[in-house]
């Protein structure tokens, strides 16, 4: 009689991604059969500043993609992470897979591999961020998961 044995396995946690460092060590899963695992470098860090309006003045926000922004005693800047671009050259078939700081934390998400070798990563923090609106906003709605079953 063959003995099966059980292993737990602990999810992995999520990294801040705003801490993430030029020149530091990265681990990516192949996304699909999850069938690689490829290391790297972070060598480079896409930001973007946005400008946030003060109430009074005026009210939504003001994309900038230059990093020098007139800030006025009415207005916020704020640079936020917009992209991890890696040296983890991604085949076609393992984009969508987790990217691993060295502490084992998701950094983010695989999503393209560029001509150059390089790959670009979605930081964790505005992955968090989309599942966080998508959650408060959700009601409770039917589902049709194409199997004939639906979920509510």
């Amino acid at each position: 009689k063959e003995q099966k044995t059980q292993t737990t396995f602990e999810p992995a946690t999520l990294a801040d991604s705003d801490s993430v460092k030029l020149g530091q060590m990265l681990v990516s899963l192949g996304g699909g059969l999850g069938d690689t695992v490829l290391t790297g470098i972070v060598s480079r860090l896409e930001k973007e500043t946005i400008v946030l309006e003060n109430q009074k003045t005026g009210s939504g926000t003001e994309v900038s993609s230059s990093s020098e922004v007139e800030q006025t005693k009415n207005t916020k800047e704020m640079e936020i992470l917009k992209y991890i671009i890696t040296s983890i050259a991604i085949g076609k078939k393992s984009s969508g897979g987790p990217v691993f700081g060295t502490d084992g934390s998701i950094v983010g998400i695989n999503i393209l591999n560029s001509a150059g070798g390089s790959s670009v990563v979605v930081p964790i923090n505005n992955i968090k961020k989309v599942l966080l609106g998508i959650m408060n906003s959700a009601k409770e709605k039917t589902v049709n998961t194409g199997d004939g079953k639906d979920l509510t």
